[in-house]
């Protein structure tokens, strides 16, 4: 596409160009008007007065078809005379036929007849300017003229026929018309300049604010969201009900709404890169380990005793599934996250389910000297969910429990019912959380501290925690005790009818899932 000029580069000059042009079309059809206007009215009124002046003459002289006959030369001195004011304008008598009986003309005209039809139409159409008919002293040219008609006997027998000339009427008219034509360039001046003058208002009532808004988005593109100063530089135009107002909102929200999806990312990719440290350390710890224990079997085989074999085996062992934990999880966080994943529902009693996973950590706990309760009341709703991934998610909530609970400490599992929902707790004794940690405990690539001291988990449990309860429509919640521990609450919509755990068991049986 070609540059255009510098001068219309900008909206304004475009538009004070259109403006121009506009102008000057509307000034040269205005002139061009004026001129068809005036030429118009100027014949119509040279016909009329014409017309005027040859119906006085016909009733002045009633006996101008018999005086024709008798005196042709005297009727002619009388024609000649009527004329003297204007000596371009001929006077003609015909008769019916349209044949020349006299004339003003000296000497005799060069054609003696004259076509009537044009004559009759005037007479039946006396506005149309158009009509023209011959000269008589130019035969083959057709003139404007004037007839009034010459009755006898209720018929038409003659005709005075008046051929307008160029004298001193065209003369008159020209002085108007120019006058007309000087009035009617005054006027498009005007209309032009008021235009112009307008234009310039109306472009920096629109142009001002879109500068302003090119300005705060060149700004936000060269200096990023940090440096901008982004919707508050602008004056208080969001408050307007026009155009200006509705774009002025539009860009404030658009801008609030990247800006908050750019801090977003950062934050987020910020805590991706602490988690990629966190994993990359929780994976090397173990896998160091690992290498070097099977070295040190691999290279000194024969002179490591069973007892010291059995060991290195079971440390190797040990970090291997730590590494195989770590690997689990990543791959359940992503499947979770996946947007084709689909649950797997059924209806389900949380108390069989906390029966369950009290029954799968007893043993892990009673080895540390920890107790786990389960309590809930004998009736409860239904939840309709995945029964593996719930399990995984609250088993996730008590192996975390034990690791952090002290020896002789007890971890309560709890269920209960309220305003439709099902809530089931889990409450330690252990050290709690960093109240600065609680607002981001379950995001994705968070590690609280104490999670840090506890390697080989990467804070991915709690993400996964919080996946599985937003794909059951729940939510959970983490808080510290008033007194020692944590307590963590999954919030589920609850299904169906209330049932106790042993009613359910002899309808839909099902059996415990390993951990």
């Amino acid at each position: 596409m070609p540059d255009r000029p510098a001068i219309l580069r900008t909206l304004r000059s475009r538009v004070i160009a259109v403006v121009v042009a506009f102008g000057l079309v509307v000034s040269a059809v205005l002139a061009f008007a004026v001129h068809l206007a005036h030429d118009s009215y100027s014949l119509e009124l040279r016909r009329a007065r014409a017309t005027h002046f040859l119906d006085s003459v016909t009733s002045m002289y009633g006996d101008l078809l018999p005086l024709a006959r008798l005196d042709r030369a005297q009727l002619e001195a009388r024609f000649r005379r009527l004329v003297l004011s204007d000596p371009s304008t001929r006077l003609y008598l015909l008769d019916s036929r349209g044949r020349i009986l006299a004339g003003s003309h000296q000497p005799a005209p060069v054609g003696d007849f004259v076509r009537t039809a044009p004559l009759l139409r005037a007479l039946r159409e006396p506005s149309d300017g158009a009509l023209r008919a011959d000269d008589p002293d130019e035969p083959g040219r057709l003139a404007r003229f004037a007839v009034s008609p010459i009755a006898e006997d209720g018929r038409i027998a003659g005709y005075l026929y008046l051929v307008l000339g160029d004298g001193q009427a065209a003369a008159a008219e020209a002085a108007g018309l120019g006058y007309a034509k000087r009035t009617a360039t005054l006027v498009g001046a005007g209309a032009l300049g008021s235009g112009l003058i307008l234009s310039v208002v109306i472009l920096a009532i629109i142009t001002l604010p879109l500068k302003r808004l090119t300005g705060l988005i060149e700004s936000l593109r060269s200096r990023g969201f940090e440096a901008s100063s982004g919707p508050q530089g602008l004056p208080r135009w969001g408050e307007r009900n026009d155009e200006i107002g509705r774009l002025s909102r539009a860009f404030t929200d658009l801008y609030d709404r990247l800006k908050a999806q750019h801090d977003q990312l950062r934050a987020l990719d910020a805590a991706r890169r602490e988690w990629i440290a966190a994993v990359s350390h929780d994976l090397r710890t173990p896998l160091t380990s690992l290498i070097g224990h099977l070295e040190t079997l691999l290279l000194h085989a024969e002179r490591v005793a069973p007892s010291e074999r059995r060991s290195y085996l079971a440390v190797a062992l040990e970090n291997a599934r730590q590494l195989n934990r770590l690997s689990t999880a990543l791959l359940d966080l992503a499947r979770l996250e996946d947007e084709r994943f689909v649950l797997t529902n059924e209806l389900i009693a949380p108390g069989e389910l906390l029966d369950d996973i009290a029954r799968r950590f007893r043993k892990d706990a009673r080895d540390q000297g920890i107790v786990i309760e389960a309590q809930y009341p004998e009736r409860l709703p239904l939840v309709e969910g995945d029964s593996a991934l719930l399990e995984r998610a609250i088993g996730n909530l008590v192996d975390n429990a034990i690791r952090f609970s002290p020896a002789k400490a007890t971890i309560a599992i709890n269920a209960s019912a309220t305003d439709g929902r099902v809530v089931i707790s889990i409450a330690d004794e252990g050290p709690g959380v960093d109240p600065q940690d609680l607002p981001r405990l379950f995001d994705r690539f968070f590690q609280a501290k104490a999670h840090r001291e506890g390697r080989g988990h990467c804070g991915l449990g709690l993400a996964i925690v919080k996946r599985v309860c937003e794909l059951h429509g729940g939510h959970v919640v983490a808080a510290n005790r008033d007194g020692h521990g944590a307590i963590f609450e999954l919030i589920l919509p609850a299904r169906g009818r209330a049932a106790s755990p042993l009613a359910l068991r002899l309808e839909h049986p099902r059996e415990s899932l390993a951990g």
